[in-house]
């Protein structure tokens, strides 16, 4: 068993529960939910936080109400797979401008980039519209 997974007990998997539901649940609220102490709550955030387990807090953007009617989703084919640049793409891809999910595919294409347009697109007629925003993130390098 992996070592990460063997430190999780009831209180760390009830705490990543409830921020899973709310990730802006203050100390006190989560310590009433899950019957700790706030300084149990602080400590365990901060250890979950430090073991990777959290990774980071967002803000969940419901892109129909802003008026974003179309996402794109981009097929990315990296022209080498050696272990050094598969790494570099998974580390930066998901900080790109505009890119709000990635998935690793099976098949001919590698990745799955999730794009919304960017709010100057929003009447977006087209999917070739978006292009010019996405093309400087995909053709930067020779990944």
């Amino acid at each position: 068993m992996d070592s990460k997974k063997a430190d999780l007990d009831r209180v760390d998997r009830a705490l990543l529960r409830a921020l899973s539901v709310n990730a802006r649940a203050s100390g006190a609220a989560l310590a009433a939910e899950i019957g700790v102490a706030e300084s149990t709550v602080s400590l365990r955030l901060r250890r979950l936080q430090q073991l990777g387990h959290i990774r980071g807090y967002r803000a969940i953007i419901d892109l129909a109400a802003l008026g974003a009617s179309l996402q794109a989703l981009i097929s990315v084919r990296l022209a080498k797979h050696a272990r050094g640049q598969i790494d570099e793409f998974r580390d930066e891809a998901p900080h790109w401008p505009g890119v709000i999910g990635m998935f690793h595919t099976a098949g001919a294409d590698d990745y799955l980039l999730t794009w919304p347009p960017p709010m100057r697109l929003i009447c977006v007629t087209s999917s070739w519209s978006i292009w010019p925003s996405i093309r400087p993130s995909l053709t930067r390098k020779p990944t």
